[in-house]
């Protein structure tokens, strides 16, 4: 069988893990989470990295968006 990729897991990785809630008011809402997950990097002290953000639930998802706010690098 090829190999079609591969994980290499350094024994120094640094990995996080924290569950953020958010209730709606809304059938169909956007909520801005960026302050949160913001939150959450910090708190877990790792400068470098990727960050995963998951929807769960059938009705959920997850969207990119640029900020409207001048003063956001667009």
């Amino acid at each position: 069988m090829p190999m079609i990729g591969s994980l290499i897991l350094s024994p120094s990785a640094v990995q996080m893990r924290e569950l953020l809630h958010f209730a709606t008011r809304r059938s169909q809402e956007l909520v801005d989470i960026t302050d949160e997950v913001t939150g959450v990097v910090r708190r877990s002290g790792i400068s470098d990295g990727l960050v995963h953000v998951d929807a769960q639930g059938a009705t959920a998802a997850v969207m990119i968006h640029c900020r409207d706010d001048p003063g956001e690098p667009g």
